[in-house]
């Protein structure tokens, strides 16, 4: 075996391995991850049955520059507001994508301008990030607030947290009910 991103060979511990091997009669596997790679990035999306976003194309690097501009444009609809509507109803969206979720943030010791997110699962990170590209960024979470900037207008925006319902595989989702303070 061998991993071409860190150019190292799988290596073996345990010589007793070999022997409990031939005892396998089935082999279950989560292939979760193996399509996407844990990559997941934030493309487009729908609001008042409006497609916001671009279509993929087959080119890697032009998707991405038309993903950068098409974030662009949500951004001038969610701030410019030229249609109140449309305004509204995107600002409430990304309002949610970056209040509603288990993430968490950190400053990066580094650039302590710069945040950095970690999160249980790669789909929840990339709302949050969508939503930070659109320019609502998730600043900062105690166990009762949440903050958010809307980076444009340079506004925070705090939400007190009064109950959350946690993912479970019954209801298939995460709720949070929170009050804007």
């Amino acid at each position: 075996m061998y991993d071409h991103e860190t150019e190292k060979f799988g290596l073996c511990r345990n010589s007793d391995l070999i022997e409990e091997l031939g005892q396998i009669d089935f082999v279950f596997s989560d292939k979760t991850g193996t399509l996407t790679q844990n990559k997941m990035i934030f493309k487009k999306c729908t609001v008042l049955n409006t497609i916001f976003g671009d279509p993929l194309t087959p080119d890697e690097a032009m998707a991405e520059d038309m993903v950068q501009s098409s974030k662009a444009r949500i951004s001038d609809y969610i701030f410019n507001k030229s249609n109140e509507q449309i305004s509204r109803k995107l600002k409430d969206f990304f309002t949610m994508l970056a209040v509603c979720h288990t993430c968490m943030v950190e400053k990066d010791p580094k650039n302590m301008s710069v945040l950095k997110y970690s999160a249980s699962s790669p789909d929840e990170l990339a709302l949050v990030q969508g939503a930070k590209s659109v320019g609502i960024e998730y600043v900062k979470r105690t166990s009762t607030n949440i903050t958010i900037s809307l980076n444009p207008i340079k506004q925070e925006e705090d939400y007190e947290v009064i109950c959350e319902f946690p993912f479970d595989s019954t209801r298939k989702r995460m709720s949070l009910i929170v009050k804007h303070l």
